[in-house]
């Protein structure tokens, strides 16, 4: 869905060819983008690369349910990115991953599916809580 990331100065490459965001280069994106007031094109593709990995962590059904809700976390990705307070801490990425988890949420919800397949929140309601 989302290919073409390239040209981006903050996602990397490990061993195996595989795309990743580091910290570092999170934290310098989305500093500038609050600065700049808008999200930077750099920030913006790495939201859309963290969402689309966090993304195969989460079992679907139907792969069109798997896009909107890619689509609800990079749209809570960009809205939120400015609440982040680089005074209270410098992990930009836990903080991203957070927003993005509460976007797949957010969309798994508008989409009628009040039960999250396997994951955290229907763990939560048989008293076994598991981290995802």
């Amino acid at each position: 869905m989302y290919e073409n990331l390239t040209g981006c100065s903050g996602i990397r490459e490990n061993k195996q060819g595989k795309e990743y965001v580091k910290n570092a280069d999170l934290l310098k994106a989305l500093l500038e983008s609050k600065e700049k007031g808008s999200p930077t094109d750099d920030f913006t593709k790495m939201i859309i690369l963290m969402a689309t990995k966090i993304s195969t962590r989460l079992p679907y059904l139907d792969e069109e349910d798997r896009n909107d809700c890619i689509e609800y976390a990079i749209i809570d990705g960009i809205t939120y990115y400015n609440r982040f307070n680089e005074k209270k801490g410098t992990n930009a990425f836990a903080y991203m991953t957070s927003v993005l988890l509460n976007g797949f949420a957010k969309g798994w919800r508008k989409l009628g599916k009040h039960e999250f397949p396997n994951s955290i929140m229907s763990r939560l309601d048989s008293g076994k809580i598991h981290s995802i």
